[in-house]
């Protein structure tokens, strides 16, 4: 029987187990990309399990020329590279997300308000009692990378959505930047109507108008964070000194628990936590500036060997 073990019930698998009970020697071929499952763990300790393991270099020959220069400029020397090229089980730190994450490296003047390179504000102002907002710059480090610095932030509880964004304006204004804005984006949630009032978009549509204004695009909140993950493990993305409620999200974001504790999940452990909403921002402003993945290079030199 052969598997791709790509479900994300683990109970799955007691299931799957009872298409072994006929034969003399039923065996089963799980192939996967290794996340720190519990279940990944337990089938590699077992002494039943025969392991081969294999990256995506050794598959090269299988592989398109461009797919494969695509996914090595963007993981490789990456934690996650780790996982997605060479097949390694990564653990999870006592449930930390950005465990790799170091103010000493991340964090850098370098990051402050260049008049040069557009400014980009992205508000997360869903339905929670939290709304966050960041401000940042993509720039060109050099001909093959482009950075993402983050030179302001804010963070604000239980405010109406009108006297949110009325904030946020000022915030901006106050900034280097002094109110420049070349895309506003929006948490798509914030379409949705609530109890309390109309839908928070309209309202920030009216306070900052609706030229450049839109909402990031859809996509898994695990897929947001890897893409963060990535370029910080990358030297891509830095913060500014006065972001001090994103340093303090990458230090403390961490991964729900399963029930039972045990194994570390792709999910926020606290969706209401203002780090939430602060992470929300930030990957949602990153995944509208690089809408096509995880992370976006600019054109590379292709290398023949």
């Amino acid at each position: 029987m052969l598997v791709h073990n790509s479900w994300r019930r683990p109970d799955a698998w007691s299931n799957l187990l009872f298409g072994l009970r006929l034969g003399a020697a039923p065996r089963v071929c799980i192939t996967t990309t290794p996340r720190p499952t519990r279940l990944i763990k337990d089938l590699i300790a077992s002494p039943k399990t025969r392991l081969v393991k294999g990256s995506t270099y050794d598959n090269r020959a299988h592989l398109a020329p461009d797919f494969f220069d695509a996914v090595i400029a963007a993981y490789e020397g990456s934690r996650l590279g780790q996982q997605e090229i060479h097949a390694e089980v990564l653990e999870v730190g006592e449930g930390a997300w950005f465990d790799r994450f170091d103010p000493a490296r991340h964090v850098k003047d370098e990051a402050e308000y260049m008049p040069q390179y557009p400014v980009h504000l992205a508000i997360d102002c869903g339905v929670s009692r939290h709304t966050a907002a960041v401000w940042f710059q993509v720039r060109g480090l050099d001909p093959l990378r482009r950075r993402v610095t983050v030179f302001a932030d804010w963070h604000g509880e239980g405010l109406y959505s009108a006297a949110a964004a009325e904030a946020i304006r000022k915030h901006s204004e106050a900034l280097p930047s002094r109110g420049r804005l070349d895309t506003v984006r929006l948490d798509p949630a914030a379409d949705q109507r609530t109890g309390i009032g109309p839908a928070a978009r309209g309202e920030f549509e009216r306070v900052f108008g609706a030229r450049n204004f839109d909402s990031w695009p859809r996509h898994r909140v695990a897929d947001g964070l890897d893409q963060l993950e990535v370029l910080l493990d990358q030297g891509l993305l830095i913060l500014h000194p006065r972001c001090g409620f994103v340093k303090a999200a990458f230090q403390q974001y961490a991964r729900k628990q399963r029930a039972g504790g045990g194994e570390w999940l792709d999910e926020p452990a606290d969706d209401q936590h203002p780090f939430e909403d602060l992470m929300d921002a930030l990957r949602g402003g990153v995944r509208d500036r690089f809408p096509g993945g995880r992370i976006e290079q600019p054109h590379y030199r292709r290398v023949r060997y």
